[in-house]
């Protein structure tokens, strides 16, 4: 668990400005509640993205966490325990966070999301260029805002991140045992294919995401059994491999705005 020190929600209004003024550096967990097969819990993305990012926050040694926000769109929507919303709630959620950064103070501004795909990668993307366009006339130093789906921070890891599979699998199995929380279910560990009993919704034909997008028969490879593939000790390298591309990418962005670390 990361140090409470770091955590928005703890602070009052005397630590908090203290926080801005001496590291204005902000990151915003994002995840969603999906479907990732019979063997990991539902809050994958969101518990992905909540550790990377108190890892990196910890490792920055100051800085502010936010709550994880469990708010994301398209999405495994028919699929079994998934929640999400549509691409404009989602849109307009995350312009809004980024809005009440900038209007805080924070210079850095990070969304990093465990959710991933086009949807959700526009409606970030399109928060960001649209919150910055509405605040600049608020904005009195330079500022920088990103947003991205974890595994863009660090490409190396990304062929081993396919939905579900050994590697998200590994990963969570990982953070499980850093929280002292069960996480996956080895026993539910699945070889071969299984067929996915999908939800119907009554306004299916008005929903922006594909029925091709979600398989009626899932399938994975072998390796979902073999722990050099899907274990723990694979999902810590992957976590110290994200976790360095994100840092390494925020001390680019301190230096170019001249925040001291």
């Amino acid at each position: 668990m990361v140090n409470n020190k770091f955590r928005y929600e703890y602070q009052t209004l005397k630590s908090l400005q203290e926080a801005i003024t001496r590291f204005p550096v902000v990151i915003q967990p994002i995840g969603i509640m999906e479907w990732h097969g019979p063997q990991t819990a539902l809050g994958m993305d969101g518990l992905a993205s909540q550790r990377i990012c108190e890892r990196v926050i910890e490792r920055l040694g100051d800085g502010l966490i936010m709550p994880t926000c469990w708010i994301g769109t398209y999405g495994y929507i028919h699929y079994p325990g998934s929640i999400v919303v549509d691409g404009e709630t989602a849109y307009r959620v995350y312009k809004n966070l980024f809005r009440e950064f900038i209007k805080l103070g924070f210079r850095l501004i990070l969304l990093i999301s465990g959710h991933g795909g086009k949807w959700q990668a526009r409606a970030i993307e399109r928060g960001r260029a649209d919150a910055l366009a509405e605040m600049k006339a608020a904005i009195s130093a330079p500022v920088e805002l990103l947003g991205f789906v974890y595994p863009q921070m660090a490409p190396g890891v990304t062929k081993d991140m396919s939905h579900a599979g050994p590697g998200e699998t590994a990963l969570l199995w990982r953070i499980g045992q850093e929280y002292g929380v069960k996480l996956v279910d080895e026993q539910a560990l699945h070889v071969g294919s299984l067929q996915i009993k999908k939800y119907k919704l009554p306004d299916d034909d008005k929903i922006d995401y594909p029925v091709s997008e979600e398989p009626e028969v899932w399938t994975w490879p072998p390796g979902m059994r073999d722990m050099a593939a899907c274990g723990p000790e694979v999902g810590e390298k992957m976590l110290k491999t994200i976790e360095d591309g994100i840092y390494e990418e925020i001390l680019v962005y301190l230096e170019d705005l001249g925040i001291k670390h």
